[in-house]
């Protein structure tokens, strides 16, 4: 779950199970990042080595886009997701020398709520929305691209737990207790209404996120 650097008096869930338990907080999560971008940041983690990751999937009306062809690199790497101008704390992290992918809601690229991607561009996204996004479908693909990085986590040996969110029903069951309790209520929900944070979650969402949190981990 990404952090919202303009509402420093609301921490999340994830900051405040980290001050309690004397863990150095890290986020590499950011608003409206696509499941191909959660992805990329499950390896980012990996190769960090940190005591603990938390992962959440998130939906699927969202879309990468290769914003300067010329700076073209592969593989694609964390680094190369633009951070820059999401008010998270995860822009910290990242120098921003390499980047030229565009990682987003569909909304977002249209609205320019973050990024301003040009009048074509967002032109093309919007006749890709009325003619061509297929949201079940890319539901399946993102659910393929996330179990891939849940085995590959497995493998690390690194503890996790995983918030499935809006692709809950993809089936995770195989992840045991690395899976957050399907009874309990998970960001996605927003249990207390949505609210105005990049995170959607008032405070007294984030209590109870961190009840559940304490008791799993």
């Amino acid at each position: 779950m990404s952090d919202d650097t303009l509402r420093k008096d609301h921490p999340t869930f994830l900051q405040q199970f980290c001050k309690r338990n004397s863990y150095e907080y890290h986020c590499i999560a950011r608003p409206g990042a696509t499941n191909f971008a959660i992805r990329l940041q499950i390896d980012y983690a990996i190769k960090k080595r940190p005591d603990l990751i938390i992962i959440g999937a998130t939906s699927s009306d969202r879309i990468n886009i290769v914003q300067n062809p010329e700076g073209w690199r592969s593989p694609v790497e964390l680094k190369h997701i633009e951070y820059r101008g999401y008010h998270c704390s995860s822009e910290q992290e990242f120098d921003h020398s390499e980047t030229f992918i565009v990682s987003d809601t569909l909304a977002n690229i249209v609205e320019a709520q973050y990024i301003d991607v040009g009048e074509d561009t967002k032109h093309a996204v919007q006749r890709y929305i009325s003619d061509l996004h297929d949201m079940g479908l890319q539901y399946n693909i993102d659910g393929c691209i996330i179990r891939d990085g849940l085995h590959k986590l497995q493998q690390s040996g690194i503890p996790f737990i995983f918030i499935p969110g809006p692709m809950f029903y993809m089936g995770w069951d195989w992840l045991g207790d690395q899976l957050w309790p399907k009874n309990e209520k998970q960001p996605w929900d927003m249990p207390f209404g949505p609210y105005n944070i990049s995170n959607h979650n008032p405070p007294e969402a984030h209590a109870l996120f961190l009840n559940t949190l304490e008791r799993i981990v």
